[in-house]
């Protein structure tokens, strides 16, 4: 368990000529906040309904996904991702993404290559094999979830 006043967030920027990169990486027990909270993003709701559709994987994913470079044990190795609390190997947070951006890129007849920008929170495990669904709106906003919860929420994909 951790303490909410003990945690931070870190900023982390990598850029380059074809592209920027920014994530928030979120690290209990390494100090507080501080300040005040800022505004809060839409829900879905405020949004109203939006379009349905399924993000399929595959349950051999999390293996081919490693030859990206992401060789976490908690993706492939059950011990591993007993020891935190998951009682089979999750798929890795950006594959999930990754799929979810691919099936956006599809129904938005756009081609991948032309995301000019992504993000979202990771909120839950997936598991390799499972069938996600995605909602999703018209501005490129989305939520994925497994089983009716969320996976990645405050989400956002836009493409040329």
């Amino acid at each position: 368990m951790w303490d909410k006043g003990t945690a931070s967030v870190f900023e982390v920027i990598v850029e380059c000529a074809q592209f920027t990169a920014m994530w928030s990486l979120f690290a209990p027990g390494t100090g507080g906040f501080g300040g005040e909270r800022g505004p809060a993003r839409a829900t879905a709701a405020d949004r109203g309904p939006g379009t349905i559709g399924a993000v399929p994987t595959f349950p051999t994913q999390a293996a081919l996904y490693r030859l990206t470079g992401d060789r976490h044990h908690i993706h492939i190795d059950p011990e591993a991702s007993a020891r935190i609390g998951q009682s089979i190997p999750i798929l890795q947070g950006l594959c999930t993404l990754a799929a979810a951006t691919l099936v956006m890129a599809r129904d938005r007849g756009a081609h991948p290559a032309d995301l000019t920008s992504l993000h979202g929170r990771f909120t839950g495990p997936v598991v390799p094999g499972d069938v996600l669904e995605l909602e999703s709106w018209p501005d490129g906003a989305f939520e994925l979830r497994r089983d009716g919860a969320p996976v990645i929420s405050d989400a956002k994909a836009v493409f040329v």
